[in-house]
């Protein structure tokens, strides 16, 4: 098995079975009739990038549904009392004789 390092001429002319080139980073390997990939050679991991710019406000969303119903306060306390109300109008009079009534008004 030859492992061969790519120069600029491509892939070579009369490979055997089993026989592997990288180029770029990519693997391939010889079987009966084809080069075949059978792997990718990455490097090492780079510098993470700058944060984003930040993106607009979304939408408002939807209205939530209703809150349950709280529990009763407890009681006020009482109001002052109140003004005197105004002269009601005069009543009428009951007198009796005998067993009459007389009601005069």
């Amino acid at each position: 098995m030859a492992l061969y390092d790519y120069s600029s001429g491509g892939f070579p002319a009369s490979p055997a079975t089993n026989d592997t080139l990288t180029i770029r980073g990519t693997t391939y390997k010889y079987e009966r009739d084809a080069w075949k990939v059978v792997g990718v050679t990455q490097g090492a991991q780079g510098p993470a990038g700058a944060d984003g710019a930040q993106g607009p406000t979304g939408s408002t969303g939807p209205q939530g549904d209703t809150g349950p119903t709280g529990s009763m306060g407890p009681q006020g306390s009482s109001g002052p009392t109140g003004s005197t109300g105004s002269q009601g109008p005069v009543g009428a009079t009951f007198s009796k004789s005998g067993t009459t009534l007389y009601i005069t008004t």
